[in-house]
């Protein structure tokens, strides 16, 4: 296992995963996989023997998903490099159960809860968070924006690129790589914030950039020194995250009723059924109307202008 999780590293993770994918695979292979599976070879590596390994684990059940997909993908290879006989994926047959005490509900956040918190982060990181729940955007695609993705005249927002651990990348998936519908109250609060703090900015300008670097804000900086201890504050709890907007932006569209598929390409994952992503598609106006609808209800306690 050493061996191929060797080979693995040096030639395939490289050139096939992206960056964030690959800072995090190591950790993985690194932290849990080889110590307790390298010195084993192919042959011995018994799927209940994984099972169990796997489901003592005091990780939560994404976690755990995460290193047997590793897992998998090194006896892909091992195949593919004919070190073991070509048949089905032992990895596959490994089953993850549920663990109460590890795995938690992201925390969901009321309006109030909201405009509460927006009142103790100065900006731009305000903004940072107004996007994140009112658009359902992961972090890396707000740290990605430029200010041509907006589509002011035709109210929408183009996610064209990710900023992850300081480097352009690819957004996650080729599903998030799409155009958001912009609400009219939420592009004039953008253009506001334009025109206060980069009244200058080129239309290649990043619209989150660090004065003193020019590029992009690291976000794990933000979420230590700002995000955590407005949620301490406002929630009594800490753990608040970038996470949570686009957790709360999807579950506000549950909320309010709106359609599975238009939640689907608001929310911008892969997959949610796969009958529904191929044989029906949400009309743009619905999901112009849904956004809206998210925005509305987050933002109406108004937290100021501030």
């Amino acid at each position: 296992m050493q061996a191929v999780a060797d080979r693995y590293q040096s030639e395939v993770l490289p050139h096939r995963t992206r960056l964030s994918t690959r800072t995090f695979y190591r950790p993985w292979l690194d932290g849990y996989i080889l110590p307790q599976w390298g010195c084993y070879r192919l042959s011995e590596v018994r799927i209940m023997s994984v099972e169990e390994w796997l489901n003592r684990l005091p990780l939560k059940k994404k976690s755990k998903q995460h290193i047997r997909s590793l897992f998998q993908r090194l006896f892909h290879y091992a195949m593919k490099w004919e070190l073991v006989e070509l048949g089905a994926n032992p990895m596959r047959k490994v089953e993850i159960f549920d663990n109460e005490e590890c795995d938690s509900q992201k925390r969901v956040l009321s309006p109030l809860e909201f405009a509460a918190i927006l009142q103790e982060l100065p900006e731009p990181y305000r903004m940072m968070a107004v996007l994140g729940c009112c658009l359902g955007l992961r972090i890396s695609e707000i740290l990605g924006l430029q200010w041509h993705d907006f589509g002011w005249e035709t109210l929408e927002l183009k996610i064209e690129r990710a900023m992850v651990l300081g480097e352009v990348g690819r957004v996650k998936t080729k599903k998030s790589k799409s155009s958001m519908p912009l609400d009219p109250e939420l592009a004039t609060m953008l253009l506001d914030f334009k025109g206060r703090t980069a009244p200058e900015a080129l239309p290649t300008s990043w619209v989150f950039a660090n004065p003193m670097r020019g590029k992009p804000w690291r976000p794990s900086h933000i979420q230590q020194v700002y995000l955590r201890p407005a949620g301490r504050k406002v929630l009594g709890e800490d753990g608040l995250g970038w996470h949570n907007f686009r957790h709360t932006f999807s579950s506000m569209l549950r909320a309010l009723g709106t359609d599975i598929k238009v939640q689907q390409e608001l929310v911008r994952h892969a997959d949610i059924r796969t009958t529904l992503n191929i044989y029906t598609q949400a009309p743009s106006v619905q999901k112009r109307e849904a956004a809206s609808r998210v925005r509305v209800a987050m933002l109406k306690p108004a937290p100021g202008d501030g």
